[in-house]
């Protein structure tokens, strides 16, 4: 069992993550696996890892706004840092090597930066 944060937040209410857990939980009946569910509020704390917050934007860029080439280039330099091995606590396999949220954030818009478009 893999155990995940709800965090609500940034204009996400509590009706928006209960939407998002109705779909987890359908999705863990049907695909054979478990989460438990912790319900945390790290706001301020630093910890929280950002990048489905920068995925959503990117969603937001390619399916409302059709700025394909936008959205590539974010969801591109997500899966760069993470393969850097640049992770937050959540997701870090060393613990002692996690970086904050303010990190992450930095890494993913260097990443952006550093890009020729």
């Amino acid at each position: 069992m893999k155990r995940i944060a709800i965090l609500a937040g940034d204009g996400i209410g509590p009706e928006v993550m209960q939407e998002a857990v109705k779909v987890l939980d359908i999705i863990q009946q049907k695909y054979n696996f478990q989460l438990q569910y912790e319900y945390a509020d790290i706001a301020g704390q630093g910890i929280a890892n950002p990048v489905a917050q920068v995925l959503s934007a990117a969603m937001m860029l390619r399916f409302s706004l059709g700025y394909e080439d936008a959205a590539d280039a974010i969801e591109s330099a997500v899966a760069d840092v993470l393969k850097a091995g640049i992770h937050t606590l959540d997701i870090a396999i060393d613990k002692d090597k996690a970086v904050g949220t303010r990190e992450m954030g930095d890494a993913i818009k260097e990443q952006i930066e550093g890009k020729a478009n």
